[in-house]
């Protein structure tokens, strides 16, 4: 990916939208589409930021082995995911359609 050199990133969560990816500092940023040259840093931006980063680290952790570690790591705060109910899996779309879990089937409180 063109853009992922350019911004020398790991892109570890795509979608319509733009693309989460990991720099090799560990800080997870996202660019859009439509504004591929603007580069932002997530996790600071209250819940939106904190879902996307939970699902961005458990799919890119899943794709790249070699960061496994950066998985999320379930607590006692974790709850079950309302979106999927707990399957990790969306019903009725189709496969690459990632639920907000990430398909982990729990989301951080």
């Amino acid at each position: 990916m063109r853009l992922a050199r350019l911004h020398e990133v790991l892109p570890l969560w795509t979608d319509m939208g733009g693309c989460i990816a990991l720099r090799p500092s560990g800080q997870l940023v996202f660019f859009a589409w439509d504004d591929p040259e603007k580069v932002e840093p997530l996790g600071t931006a209250g819940a939106h930021d904190r879902r996307m980063v939970h699902a961005a680290r458990a799919v890119g952790s899943r794709r790249f082995p070699s960061i496994a570690g950066l998985a999320p790591v379930r607590d006692s705060g974790a709850r079950v995911c309302p979106s999927c109910g707990g399957s990790g899996k969306l019903v009725s779309v189709p496969d690459n359609i990632v639920c907000e879990c990430g398909g982990l089937g729990w989301v951080p409180s």
